[in-house]
Parts: structure tokens; sequence; C-alpha cells
């Protein structure tokens, strides 16, 4: 139903705040490392500011994104009779059976999603924000920031799909009969194997 929409909500809204902070904190702390005298950041270290913002948030992101994940799983599962509904498990219970090594299963997709996107998006946004700014000196406007945010947010997003995509299934339990995935390149070679570019 309506509320299956929402299934891994918990999980998401415990991380996000604790992940966002991480993250723009990193990236600040970052710029005013690279900065000159003048305040201005060579592009290049925007990108690895950015990119740093990325890798750090992955500390948080990935145990929330597993537990997301297979709670979200779960209700198909349910739903095309692979599991029974007594089978439903908690976050808690997942958290308990990944341990702590578990909780970080698929983290080198999580980073190879994460550095990219956040090395792309800040950046980019920074430039826009810069194009879109009052000549005046007065604040932007809400439609500007929003636009700046999405031309930084969709180049970000489009490239790094085929690490989320990949991130996810490494994340997802193995079901019984299945070979579990021995990482990034097994995953990658099994997508393309068996679902190719479409």
């Amino acid at each position: 139903g309506f509320f299956g929409l929402y299934s891994g909500l918990g999980p998401q809204l415990v991380g996000v705040a604790p992940e966002k902070a991480i993250k723009l904190t990193m990236n600040d702390l970052l710029r005013s490392l690279f900065q000159d005298n003048d305040g201005k950041i060579y592009f290049p270290l925007e990108m690895v500011a950015g990119g740093g913002a990325g890798a750090s948030q992955v500390i948080f992101t990935n145990p929330l994104e597993i537990v997301k994940i297979r709670l979200q799983v779960q209700g198909e599962a349910i739903k095309k009779g692979l599991m029974a509904a007594s089978e439903k498990q908690s976050a808690m219970i997942i958290v308990k059976e990944l341990g702590i090594s578990g909780l970080y299963k698929g983290a080198s997709a999580c980073l190879l999603r994460d550095i990219p996107f956040s090395a792309i998006y800040f950046p980019t946004y920074a430039k826009m924000k810069r194009l879109f700014a009052n000549a005046d000196g007065t604040p932007m406007s809400a439609t500007n920031l929003l636009i700046a945010g999405a031309i930084a947010g969709v180049p970000a997003a489009g490239l790094v799909t085929p690490a989320d995509v990949i991130k996810t299934r490494l994340q997802v339990k193995t079901k019984a009969g299945d070979v579990p995935l021995k990482g990034i390149f097994d995953c990658a070679a099994t997508i393309m194997r068996d679902e190719g570019f479409s």
C-alpha cells in the first residue's frame, strides 16, 4: 500500500542529519584550507574538497543505506512469495545480523558513488551561485538557488548512477541459491552480462 513507499524511512531520517552535517562541514573546511589569501580557490582543489566531503559521509551513509535497502527489498520479497511475512526483519535485527563489518558491505561502491558526486556537485554549485549572484550584493532569490542546485545536481547524479546501482546490488541480501557477488568488478560484469546496456 501507500506506506510501502516509505519502507526504510526510519534509518534514512536518523542518518540524513549527521550525514549532511559531515558532508557540508568537510566541504567548507577543505575549501577554506585550499583558498588563497584573496579567498579564491583553484578549481581542481574545489573538486578535491567536494570529493573529500563525499568520502567523509560514507561513514554514516553506508550503514544506513544497507539497512534501508534490506527493509525495502523485504516488502517486495513477501509480495512475490520469496519470503514469508513472519520472516520480515526489523532494522535492529538487520543491524545485529550484519554486525559492524557487515554494515560497511558495499562501502567501496558507496565511495565510488559519493566521491565523484560531491566532486562534481560542490564546485558546480559554487560556480552557479557566482554566476547567478546579484551585482548589488543582495541575497540570491530562492528560485536562483534552486536552479543552481539543479544545474549542479543533474550531471552529478547522472554520472554516478551506475555506481549507485552496483552499490545497491552489493548491499541486497543474497537469496538462497544465488551466487554472492564478490565486489565492484564482479557486480558490474554480472549486470553487463545479465542485463546489458538496456
